[in-house]
């Protein structure tokens, strides 16, 4: 009976050493931020000296004297040296599709004509190769009195090249006569597919350069296939250059998940693509808010809409 009593006890002794070290195993974090200034947006502790991070979860949040039991042998520590972490950023409205190419110049401080113009010309001579002048991001309030810019402001700075101005918000194009010229617009032009209204000089009835409603509610699959017939931008492959490029400027910037507020079914397999590509960024979750409406065509080599979730996750 003592023997019985003796195995017994080693074996309750045993069982325990086991599950102590189960526990430990499983309370060790993936990566351990220590050292560090944290900021928690937790009113009743606002601040915190370490982070343990398990997964996708963050694990366990506190001073430097707490962070050790959630270090294992296959831990990543970062040591901050004092610097502040801050939680992810959210950006709930995020054209993902939009811009984020290279070849297309970004207006910034565009606050006159002439600013405009001189971030046109200079970005023309830097980049001779390019067939045509592609640009985002110039702003109403740089002209006065609500009037809008027009094809002759843009005369003699691309070098003879067709010029596509986007405005800050997608909705107003404005092009050269090059530009034009390679969208068949003339006089007798009353509309184009690509936009709502073509906007025209009152007492000439020449079109000004100007395009009104673009990408207001969407492309169309007609609109697209223009669009693609004339701009490097608009090619295929580029979307999803774009896409890339845009996620990660959100990672670096520390943001961990944008919303895209426009999406269509046709979209979806481009996040797809994206998202199972190699070198994508990772670190940011993309949700977005989808429209059952046909606008872009899917990218090649990607599943077709209805076998993609509404909700993707780049993470």
């Amino acid at each position: 009976m003592p023997k019985i009593h003796i195995v017994f006890f080693s074996f309750i002794l045993l069982l325990g050493s086991c599950q102590k070290q189960k526990d430990a195993s499983s309370q060790n974090a993936d990566v351990v931020i220590r050292n560090a200034k944290v900021y928690t947006v937790d009113s009743q502790h606002p601040w915190a000296q370490a982070v343990a991070v398990k997964g996708d979860r963050i694990a366990w949040v506190g001073d430097e004297s707490g962070v050790s039991p959630y270090i294992g042998p296959a831990t990543r520590v970062i040591d901050a040296g004092g610097r502040l972490l801050l939680p992810g950023f959210i950006d709930s409205h995020f054209h993902v599709l939009l811009g984020g190419n290279p070849d297309v110049l970004r207006i910034e401080n565009g606050n006159s004509l002439k600013e405009i113009q001189d971030q046109v010309r200079d970005f023309a001579k830097r980049r001779p190769e390019l067939s045509w002048i592609e640009a985002e991001g110039w702003n109403y309030s740089a002209f006065p009195n609500g009037t809008l810019p027009r094809a002759t402001d843009l005369v003699g700075l691309t070098g003879g090249r067709p010029a596509f101005l986007v405005a800050y918000d997608y909705h107003t194009i404005w092009m050269n006569r090059e530009a034009m010229q390679a969208f068949g617009i003339t006089r007798k032009t009353n509309k184009v597919i690509f936009a709502e209204k073509l906007e025209k000089d009152p007492k000439t009835g020449e079109p000004t350069g100007i395009v009104t409603g673009f990408g207001s509610t969407g492309l169309s699959e007609d609109s697209e296939a223009e669009l693609r017939k004339h701009l490097p931008s608009h090619a295929d492959g580029q979307v999803e250059r774009g896409v890339e490029w845009n996620i990660g400027q959100a990672v670096k910037a520390g943001i961990t998940t944008v919303v895209d507020p426009q999406s269509y079914l046709e979209d979806l397999p481009i996040y797809a693509h994206c998202g199972n590509r190699e070198n994508f960024p990772r670190g940011c979750r993309l949700r977005c808010s989808t429209v059952a409406a046909r606008r872009r065509r899917p990218c090649k080599n990607s599943p077709r809409p209805a076998e993609t979730m509404t909700t993707t996750g780049c993470a």
